[in-house]
């Protein structure tokens, strides 16, 4: 959503700018990507708009009611911030318990 959230963006396009990146250069890579927008359009969060050009494209953007998620969003980075450490240390101790087992 973040992605999306920043303006209208070609698929290949906001592909490459969500973490990790999806690289799209053949046009099964962006399939589960593509399919993920198509939900997300599906549940009144993202426009999609297609420019009948060649070759073809399409670019998504976020609607008010996602928009409306900005805040959530916002919290989500805060606390993300502000805990990344925390969370990284409880990663570390779970992942030397595993090789311990």
């Amino acid at each position: 959503m973040r992605v999306v959230l920043a303006g209208p963006r070609p698929v290949a396009g906001a592909a490459r700018q969500v973490e990790p990146p999806v690289h799209c250069c053949r046009r099964h890579d962006c399939a589960p990507f593509a399919q993920r927008l198509r939900q997300l359009e599906r549940d009144g969060l993202v426009s999609r708009t297609y420019h009948a050009e060649v070759p073809p494209r399409v670019e998504y953007e976020a609607t008010p009611l996602a928009k409306t998620l900005t805040p959530v969003f916002s919290s989500i980075v805060q606390w993300s911030s502000e805990h990344l450490g925390e969370v990284l240390v409880a990663r570390a101790a779970y992942d030397a318990g595993k090789s311990a087992n």
